[in-house]
């Protein structure tokens, strides 16, 4: 499944879950639910379902912006006009004419390839204390008595949101897509800038094609969960393999 490939490539690349898709996932700071295949399914918050109020998010310092592709990768580039496209080892010099349009034909030879470029990722935590957190969490867990599956439920204490971003995946050999624009933008593109103007577009091969928003979206997250098999312990994040105990003081853990 494509999801499953691109959330093992993101967590590989980058240490987090990849969120699919960036343009319609609903995920926030304190989202509660399942994670199946590389897709987070949201069953609610943490806020409402406690009663609990998350009054700051804690930026993180340090973030950089994300370029890299899986797969074998081809692109070809060609300049615009009318309709006719003419094929071109490289782009022209902008300074006589910026506003030439221009593209450039992307393909992936392999199956289950992907290229992402985001620009300005920014990195947000539900507390810097997440360990006295997820303790009291907890405890509101039992005081309300509340119905909570530690078989499959995770909640999400990290988000990493981006607001310009060019997302190409494919499940099937010999997909195309094409970025189109101005020659400048093209330009840009390619020294890690991104213009929300880039249009992409995809051939049936394709999985799926996704271009920026200026709007800041939510690419990546994080997740912790309580234990199913040591009841009142908890992983941060759900990966790791360190267990701590809700009622034992800030730092202790087991192995």
């Amino acid at each position: 499944m494509l999801s499953k490939i691109y959330d093992d490539l993101i967590m590989k690349n980058q240490g987090y879950h990849g969120a699919w898709e960036p343009t319609i996932n609903d995920i926030e700071l304190g989202s509660y639910g399942t994670f199946e295949n590389g897709i987070f399914t949201k069953l609610g918050s943490i806020q409402s379902l406690l009663g609990l109020s998350i009054s700051e998010q804690h930026p993180q310092n340090g973030m950089n912006d994300v370029h890299f592709t899986a797969g074998n990768k081809k692109e070809e580039k060609f300049i615009l006009t009318g309709d006719v496209k003419t094929a071109v080892p490289a782009f022209p010099a902008t300074s006589t004419n910026p506003d030439i349009q221009a593209g450039i034909n992307i393909s992936f030879s392999t199956q289950n390839s992907l290229d992402i470029t985001v620009a300005d990722v920014t990195s947000y935590q539900i507390t810097s204390e997440l360990e006295d957190f997820f303790k009291m969490v907890w405890h509101k867990i039992q005081e309300k008595q509340v119905t909570w599956d530690s078989n499959t439920y995770r909640i999400v204490y990290e988000v990493l949101k981006g607001s310009n971003y060019v997302l190409m995946a494919n499940s099937d050999k010999n997909a195309l897509f094409t970025l189109s624009g101005t020659v400048q933008a093209l330009l840009d593109f390619g020294n890690g800038k991104i213009d929300s103007n880039l249009q992409l577009t995809s051939d049936t091969n394709a999985g799926i094609s996704i271009t920026g928003n200026k709007e800041p979206k939510v690419i990546g997250f994080k997740m912790m969960c309580y234990s199913k098999s040591h009841p009142d312990h908890f992983r941060i994040p759900c990966e790791s393999h360190d267990l701590i105990a809700v009622n034992e003081r800030l730092g202790a853990s087991i192995k």
